[in-house]
């Protein structure tokens, strides 16, 4: 069942609270908790989530943030996209631009190259030159 809900507000305003309501009641319902996404930047949320679903639920809180989507934003695209994440991806080593190849679909552009403004390559090189 997709979400078509986006909670935004500022720290402290109730965002976690709003969302496990919503999710609560979708496990009552049977949704499996272990196909549920609960994403945050803070950990603190996430284990306030994974712990309210676990009363809910019965699934221990630790099993739904190691092994479920009970996870910061950070952890859960890491996860989805098969990175280990204590491995560190050097984007500029061989095994790093081959890695990017393969998962994005596409070699990491050199700044300089201007032809290729607008590309997913470009963009990609973008994101990582900031990170650098």
């Amino acid at each position: 069942m997709p979400c078509d809900t986006v909670v935004v507000g500022i720290a402290g305003a109730g965002k976690t609270t709003d969302a496990m309501d919503v999710l609560e009641q979708l496990m009552r319902n049977g949704v499996d908790p272990m196909k549920i996404g609960f994403c945050s930047f803070s950990r603190a949320a996430c284990a306030e989530a994974a712990g309210r679903a676990e009363k809910v639920t019965g699934v221990r809180q630790l099993d739904l943030q190691k092994s479920g989507w009970f996870r910061t934003i950070h952890s859960a695209v890491l996860r989805a996209m098969g990175i280990d994440r204590d491995a560190i991806l050097d984007h500029d080593s061989a095994d790093g631009q081959k890695w990017m190849n393969e998962h994005c679909l596409s070699a990491r552009v050199n700044k300089s190259s201007v032809d290729e403004r607008g590309t997913l390559a470009s963009l990609v090189g973008d994101a990582l030159s900031a990170w650098d």
